[in-house]
């Protein structure tokens, strides 16, 4: 009798073993392919009356300059002035129309509609176009006092976020990177929205879908990979002290990320003070140089200055981790150095050419050199580190929390 006891106490540890291990292989599969969401936030980390993903209206900057847009739609629509509740025109499909400003309202191809806003709502998501782009949601015209036509995709924030890291990140890098960017861009995209809609600085736009914010390419590489990993971080942002971080993030650092306060109008937070990186060493941003013309310089700090004639151009302020924080600009009319915020400074010159504001100078007489590493403004998070760090194996929480150390991840919905 004991020896059939004990034989059956053998069988059952030996299944609960084999339970056992099945269940650890599942979970550290299910940490590895789909992280488990945070838990939802407290009271105090959630946006007052935010439920769902909100409704953002992004401004196609394109579309929203001088040259007229065509706005189509591949299926029924409909069409509503001025927010009224039914709508003013429907059809089957929108043909390619033409769309500006007319002295007393907006044109519609050759028709004059006399109102400040035109809705354009496809029946089926993902039938909208303009130029040649193609955009989920609606569309609205906005007209401004100053007779500037706004033209402004409206799109639920997660449906948004797929267009977004489709635009700021490469689609083949590893999920952990992805999922990061994921979260820094929505954690920013309702940083934006907070402050826009407390101070509106364009009528109708929340903010562009250029680098002014982020950019938002519509459905022009949005893929299914996108959409996944933007649900697997549905509602997650990040917060410090109860309050959202501003989450800005940017290229490639070059080695060390920076305080906040010293490029934007953020305060002194310990996650984006800024750090040691190294994670995006060894790519082809890692250095880099470009010469500017003096005159080139004068051309683009002063373009309404007449003939300024710069002499001398410093770097006046050093940031912790060896970006430029201040830039002093001499001239020959004047004997007052003008010193310029080195983001701004950059952005006068050229982002695309003067990649980052970590550069060292070398007056070659007519002409400065920049030496510079990386790409971008350098705070919060570097997307190369991030990559470099998925690469080892880190999981987005843990990127997270290393380029805005202190941050707390949460869902807030």
């Amino acid at each position: 009798m004991q020896e059939f006891v004990g034989i059956v106490v053998k069988a059952v540890l030996q299944v609960l073993a084999v339970v056992a291990a099945i269940t650890l292989v599942v979970t550290v599969h299910s940490c590895v392919s789909r992280p488990t969401p945070p838990p939802v936030a407290a009271p105090e980390t959630a946006l007052t009356g935010l439920s769902g993903p909100p409704v953002l209206a992004i401004g196609l900057a394109a579309a929203s300059g001088a040259q007229p847009p065509s706005v189509s739609v591949d299926g029924p629509y409909r069409i509503f002035f001025d927010r009224q509740a039914d709508p003013s025109r429907a059809g089957a499909s929108l043909p390619g129309l033409p769309v500006s400003c007319s002295p007393y309202g907006i044109f519609l191809g050759n028709e004059e509609v006399l109102a400040r806003e035109v809705e354009v709502v496809p029946d089926r998501d993902g039938s909208l176009r303009v130029g040649k782009r193609t955009y989920h949601g609606r569309l609205r015209l906005v007209r401004s006092d100053a007779g500037r036509l706004f033209v402004v995709n409206l799109i639920d924030l997660e449906t948004y976020l797929s267009g977004v890291i489709s635009g700021e990140m490469k689609l083949d890098w590893p999920d952990a990177a992805l999922r990061t960017q994921a979260v820094a861009a929505r954690t920013y995209a309702l940083w934006e929205l907070k402050r826009s809609r407390a101070e509106p600085a364009t009528p109708g736009v929340d903010f562009f879908d250029d680098v002014s914010a982020q950019v938002y390419l519509g459905m022009e590489r949005e893929n299914a990979r996108a959409r996944r990993l933007v649900e697997d971080t549905r509602g997650q942002i990040l917060v410090f002290a109860g309050a959202l971080v501003p989450a800005l993030y940017h290229s490639n650092c070059g080695g060390h990320t920076e305080p906040g306060h010293l490029y934007f109008e953020v305060a002194d937070l310990p996650p984006l003070a800024g750090r040691k990186c190294g994670y995006c060493d060894h790519t082809s941003l890692s250095s880099w140089k470009v010469t500017y013309t003096k005159r080139e310089i004068a051309e683009r700090l002063f373009p309404r200055g007449g003939k300024k004639v710069v002499t001398k151009v410093r770097v006046v302020e050093t940031a912790p981790g060896g970006h430029a924080a201040r830039i002093g600009v001499a001239t020959s009319d004047s004997t007052k150095e003008l010193v310029y915020n080195a983001k701004d400074f950059r952005l006068a010159l050229g982002p695309d050419r003067l990649r980052s504001t970590a550069f060292a100078l070398r007056d070659l007489g007519a002409s400065y050199e920049f030496a510079g590493r990386g790409w971008g403004h350098g705070v919060g998070l570097c997307q190369y580190g991030a990559k470099g760090m998925a690469d080892q194996g880190f999981q987005s929480p843990e990127i997270l929390q290393y380029y805005y150390p202190g941050a707390e991840l949460v869902r807030i919905y």
